[in-house]
């Protein structure tokens, strides 16, 4: 009989799943059926003798170990982690002041979770409370606003989760998601989904390489206004964390980490030289920097981009750097 196993029975994980087959077979019925009671023990043993704990949580046996992962739930534990955080508060409920926020807790069919409310936030605070929450491995997002006393209320619904980190080798619309995430941004995958202004999954263009597009889409009725302020939040951010932005109207935009490539063939393999001069190591052009630079990091010297200093090793003099009859 041919061997048609999907494992290799000689590596350690390969002996471990025939020791639990053997165990099963060893406790079959006489008309070869398992005795549920009897697999779940055998199993619990299996997963135990593994140095796995069945009572634990799933990512334990996951092939990455977390970057964090979340305390309960609770309203008490979250009100805490926010306390510690500047402009916010939960003492009392000081009318107008934009950092107020208060925690209860609430559970569905599936899980425990906690609301938080933040009467009089902006939604810049709301997204700083949801990024400092999912810093700390929980899962938090913005639910849909509601309207009282003319103003209009926010709440982020969280639950525990663990944060991974992102797998090695991910590509730039992967990089971009996550430091959307940590930021506290909302995804939505459609604007039917979308009861906050949120932004799509950044999505590769065809047409430029190491670039990325993303919108901010909303359900109807929210605003404009609103859109756009999200959509130039997202701009900062990416900005902030080393990006080339480009706004593509006003609520789509175009990103990429490669902040230089070579003004002949388009590779990002750029190596920097002495002089303000760059060499391509895929076709050998050699340039200045201001012609294989993209970004606007430093428009009036293009060297200065911090981007390029990191990549290069800042081997240039400060005479090369302060050029003055350089521009881009």
């Amino acid at each position: 009989m041919p061997n048609t196993l999907e494992y290799d029975p000689a590596t350690l994980e390969g002996r471990a799943i025939g020791r639990l087959f053997r165990l099963v077979k060893d406790n079959e019925d006489a008309d070869g059926s398992w005795d549920g009671g009897d697999f779940v023990e055998l199993l619990s043993d299996w997963l135990t003798g593994l140095g796995l704990n069945i009572n634990g949580p799933a990512h334990q046996a996951g092939p990455v170990k977390p970057t964090a992962i979340s305390p309960d739930a609770t309203a008490d534990e979250i009100t805490q982690i926010l306390m510690r955080q500047t402009g916010f508060t939960a003492n009392g409920y000081p009318t107008g002041h934009p950092g107020f926020f208060y925690a209860q807790e609430d559970s569905d069919d599936e899980t425990d979770f906690t609301v938080l409310t933040l009467p009089a936030a902006t939604p810049a605070l709301v997204r700083a409370a949801i990024a400092e929450l999912r810093r700390h491995g929980y899962e938090a997002s913005e639910q849909a606003p509601a309207a009282a006393g003319g103003r209009t209320v926010r709440t982020v619904r969280v639950q525990g989760a663990v944060l991974l980190p992102l797998p090695a080798g991910a590509g730039p619309a992967e990089r971009a998601t996550r430091a959307l995430y940590d930021a506290g941004f909302t995804h939505a995958t459609s604007q039917a989904t979308a009861a906050v202004p949120a932004h799509t999954t950044p999505s590769l263009i065809s047409w430029r390489p190491d670039w990325v597009q993303i919108d901010v889409i909303s359900q109807r009725g929210l605003g404009r206004d609103a859109r756009e302020e999200v959509s130039r939040a997202v701009a900062d951010t990416l900005v902030q964390n080393g990006w080339v932005v480009e706004s593509r109207g006003t609520e789509s935009l175009h990103a990429s980490l490669t902040h230089a490539k070579c003004s002949a063939c388009g590779s990002s393999n750029i190596r920097y030289t002495v002089r303000l001069w760059a060499n391509c190591d895929a076709c050998g052009k050699g340039q200045s920097w201001s012609e294989a630079l993209m970004c606007q990091c430093a428009p009036a010297v293009p060297s200065e981009c911090p981007t390029v200093q990191a990549q290069w090793g800042g081997a240039a003099s400060d005479d090369h750097r302060r050029s003055p009859d350089v521009s881009i």
